[in-house]
């Protein structure tokens, strides 16, 4: 019996059944060439996803002209030349049985100069200050009717090159700030013709694309649509419009639309995370769906089987689109489909390897998959006879080292020297909205037991213990150490490490000062003001999250902004007091009335001697913070490059 019935139901989309409800989402990877074309990376990485089983997959956005490129190896549908490329993808799809959608894209004002080599194009000769220069933004050049009319006709050429490619349908991207989001909203579309100055004209560019396609394929070949169900700023569209939008579209003959949210005045809405809800735009399918006949899909922070189902039951969506998710666990419609669902490694909506990595051109990566982006090379990679492998530390480290090796064939011994498995990933997850990574720390638990790799807990590194394994390689994931700075008074018993007063171990007074605007010091400061206390962050640098992505970064300088949580930044720390803090900075030096002291001001790496000195002369590789300091994605980034050698 399959344990999620409607998820796992099928539907008709148009003439096309899908044999569940599940959509890979399309996110770019960067993995495309310089000529928008397929490359042996590409086809890998989307033939595990295929493999998979999800009902469709959408690749990831193919931009429709060369001045709508978002980035330099995006993918495309603006030339004949790249058909040939793109038949190879679906039929890597189809393999599988799975149906494959080509999204048709125009990156508008979005699009780097850099990559198209000129002045970007929108609706209008407006600004976007969230991107271009600082104190000038994107200063677009406005298209003609004439332009827009040639534009549209590339729409339709596209969608008539991804049926000659084998896709089964397409997706025109109406989402996300992008060239048909411009001319759909008042914030960016002031026009005052054919095309703007009313919402049925903000409607019409987005409208005659629909018919172009529409010209350009069979009747019974689906053309969809992806929409942000809201703008959520000022100037821009609600879902009133949308709704309107939505009935229009379903009239046109569009067969199915998804709901997202946010542009790039909101990028945090695109790639969204805590404090926005799980299933975050559900509530905005739902008022879609309720509006038109044709199947509505919905995106952004699933997470779980359950959830989808749950969504799917109440009426909220018809389709599941999966992004993240897909990327963290190519295997999660199978696993889902089979109740394996404490074997889904979880997505922890981090955006590091993804959304950050995607948004500056680079190609993506997974804080929590190391085969993301290695895939091709993965899977060529020669096996010779079983290896064994001993890992130092039972942390995050250590515990994905485990998994990725024991996964290609290594006889892995996982040691670590206190009574539990984890490491910081326990403390990590204390924080508001960080309840992902205890997920992480558990599923890494079951799968190391589940593959057999071999555990020793209470083990100190010695050369005896090294001897008894044997190992032909040892891969060091010992953490690291808080970094402790030079301060008069840092000895004080008022002063506590941020991990010790996360953990529940050390308890500070009423006045707290965290020193270290990193993210550990802001979520300790959160933490420390849900318990009543007051806080102040001092950072010496000039901003604070500089550790952070751009959408992070964002995210939780909105939460400190409405907590009210003050912030001195570019200051120095000249003495800690047993009751005052004393500070330097542009305005001079004062003194602070303060209780305790948070040190947070980020780790060290640190191997101890007695770990090095047990290694002897076998080929020893450092992982994670044991090599350096830093995010979860350094993790994947190092065993990619020592454990697929």
């Amino acid at each position: 019996m399959v344990a999620y019935p409607r998820l796992f139901a099928p539907i008709k989309i148009n003439r096309l059944r899908l044999s569940n409800r599940i959509v890979m989402a399309p996110m770019a990877s960067n993995f495309a060439d310089e000529k928008g074309g397929v490359t042996d990376q590409l086809l890998e990485y989307y033939r595990q996803r295929a493999r998979g089983r999800p009902g469709m997959m959408i690749p990831e956005s193919c931009y429709v002209s060369p001045e709508g490129r978002g980035a330099l190896r995006r993918f495309g549908l603006a030339s004949d030349d790249v058909i040939a490329g793109h038949r190879r993808l679906t039929d890597v799809v189809h393999e599988s049985n799975v149906r494959i959608c080509a999204q048709l894209h125009h990156a508008g004002f979005t699009a780097p100069m850099h990559v198209i080599g000129q002045y970007p194009v929108s609706c209008s000769t407006t600004v976007l200050q969230s991107k271009g220069q600082p104190f000038v933004g994107v200063i677009p050049t406005t298209l003609s009717e004439a332009d827009i009319a040639t534009l549209i006709v590339r729409y339709g050429r596209a969608a008539r090159r991804a049926l000659e490619a084998g896709y089964d349908a397409v997706q025109i991207h109406a989402a996300h700030g992008y060239l048909i989001n411009q001319f759909l909203s008042p914030h960016t579309n002031i026009r005052n013709d054919a095309y703007g100055g009313s919402e049925i004209k903000r409607m019409r560019f987005l409208l005659d694309v629909v018919k172009e396609i529409r010209r350009a394929v069979p009747p019974d070949f689906p053309v969809t649509c992806r929409l942000s169900g809201a703008e959520f700023h000022d100037g821009g569209y609600g879902t009133d419009f949308v709704v309107a939008l939505a009935k229009r579209l379903e009239e046109e003959g569009v067969d199915e639309i998804t709901i997202s949210a946010g542009n790039y005045e909101r990028l945090d809405l695109i790639g969204p995370q805590y404090p926005n809800p799980m299933g975050c735009y559900t509530g905005l399918s739902e008022i879609v769906k309720q509006a038109v006949r044709i199947p509505v899909g919905v995106v952004g922070r699933i997470g779980t089987p359950a959830r989808a189902e749950e969504i799917l039951a109440k009426g909220k969506a018809d389709l599941i689109y999966l992004g993240r998710e897909l990327i963290a666990d190519p295997d999660w419609p199978i696993k889902a489909s089979e109740g394996r669902d404490d074997e889904i490694r979880p997505c922890i909506f981090c955006n590091l390897g993804c959304f950050d990595r995607m948004m500056n051109g680079q190609e993506i990566r997974c804080a929590v998959n190391a085969a993301v982006g290695c895939e091709f090379r993965d899977r060529r990679r020669k096996r010779s006879r079983k290896k064994r492998l001993l890992i130092v530390g039972g942390g995050p480290a250590g515990l994905q080292a485990a998994c990725f090796a024991a996964e290609r064939g290594y006889e892995v011994h996982l040691m670590e020297k206190t009574a539990r498995l984890g490491g910081k990933l326990h403390v990590a997850a204390r924080p508001e909205g960080k309840e992902q990574l205890q997920s992480l720390c558990s599923y890494l638990i079951g799968r190391i037991e589940e593959l057999g790799v071999q555990v020793h807990l209470g083990q100190e590194m010695t050369e005896h213990f090294v001897k008894r394994i044997r190992p032909e390689r040892i891969v060091l994931a010992v953490g690291a150490k808080p970094y402790v700075p030079d301060i008069p008074g840092i000895g004080s018993p008022n002063v506590f490490m941020a991990e010790d007063v996360l953990s529940g171990a050390a308890a500070v007074g009423s006045n707290v000062a965290v020193i270290g605007g990193g993210i550990v010091g802001v979520e300790t400061a959160m933490e420390l003001q849900d318990q009543g206390k007051r806080v102040v962050v001092i950072e010496a640098l000039d901003d604070i999250l500089s550790d952070q992505g751009s959408i992070t970064k964002k995210n939780f300088l909105l939460r400190l902004g409405k907590r009210g949580i003050p912030v001195l930044v570019a200051t120095r720390i000249v003495k800690i007091n047993r009751r005052s803090l004393t500070i330097r900075n542009v305005l001079g030096e004062k003194k602070l009335p303060i209780d305790s002291v948070v040190i947070a001001t980020g780790y060290k790496a640190d191997i101890p001697q007695e770990v090095a000195g047990g290694c002897g002369d076998i080929p020893t590789v450092a992982i994670g913070d044991a090599r350096k300091a830093g995010a979860l994605l350094n993790i994947t980034q190092h065993i990619q490059e020592e454990l697929m050698k």
